[in-house]
């Protein structure tokens, strides 16, 4: 018969941890990438360089838009507050697709809508 060497064990904690650390660590490097103004094209460039999990942050300020904004990503368009950030649009502003089944969030502007038509 073959002894059995004695491996070191790994406390439970330790491996809980570590477990943990793997489930944390994709949201760890998400960054927030501001946009240069409200202006539709200034939010669609801030929202073409980020990636799943970042935040788009849009400044305050007023703007009118003349073109529906597609996000395919799952981000969060976040912005100065809805008492800060204002969208003037006459149509569909928003078409939310974003890939992988990831969640898309917008928060913090205030929507001027005739009609109201947001896509999800």
């Amino acid at each position: 018969m073959r002894k059995s060497k004695n491996l070191p064990q790994v406390p439970m904690h330790l491996g809980m941890v570590t477990f943990a650390i793997f489930l944390i660590a994709p949201h760890i490097h998400a960054s927030t990438i501001t946009a240069a103004s409200t202006s539709r094209s200034d939010v669609a460039a801030a929202i073409a360089s980020a990636a799943d999990g970042d935040t788009v942050q849009i400044p305050a300020g007023n703007s009118t838009w003349s073109s529906t904004l597609t996000i395919t990503k799952a981000i969060t368009l976040k912005g100065a507050g809805t008492n800060n950030t204002f969208i003037t649009y006459h149509g569909n502003i928003l078409d939310l697709s974003p890939s992988n089944d990831l969640p898309a969030r917008v928060s913090g502007i205030y929507f001027d809508l005739f009609p109201v038509l947001v896509s999800f």
